[in-house]
């Protein structure tokens, strides 16, 4: 039976400030890159899952922070015609959905009547996700 790791939370001690983060931005970057092109699925046209790690997210908030030191940045947030493209959505599996995810093919889906879409997770895709659930 398959039991799942237990995952450290973000803190703020995980921020590195701005000039550290400067240090290490490309090659941080290029490594999250590559994680992320493996992470992320296709769900038709309009919807990109992505499997969201620690290091991702990480990845997310340094670039925030790096991002809103520009005034032009705040300027484009209160624009009437922009709305979030973002959602996070968290699941959380039992043991047995835990084994079912490892052992077979997995499939995400949306059944939204006005867009019924579903995509296969490749063998690369869904190893990701284990990666940070399997201790």
């Amino acid at each position: 039976m398959t039991t799942m790791a237990p995952t450290r939370k973000l803190t703020l001690d995980d921020i590195a400030d701005l000039r550290a983060y400067e240090r290490e931005r490309e090659s941080f970057r290029a490594q999250m890159i590559e994680v992320k092109r493996r992470r992320r699925v296709a769900l038709g046209t309009l919807i990109t899952i992505m499997f969201e790690n620690r290091d991702t997210m990480r990845l997310q908030i340094q670039e925030m922070v790096r991002v809103e030191i520009n005034e032009q940045h705040a300027a484009g947030l209160t624009r009437d015609d922009v709305t979030a493209a973002v959602h996070y959505l968290t699941f959380n599996f039992t043991p047995e959905q835990m084994n079912a995810f490892e052992a077979g093919p997995a499939t995400v889906e949306c059944s939204q009547p006005n867009y019924l879409e579903a995509s296969a997770l490749s063998d690369s895709t869904k190893t990701e996700p284990l990666t940070d659930l399997l201790p």
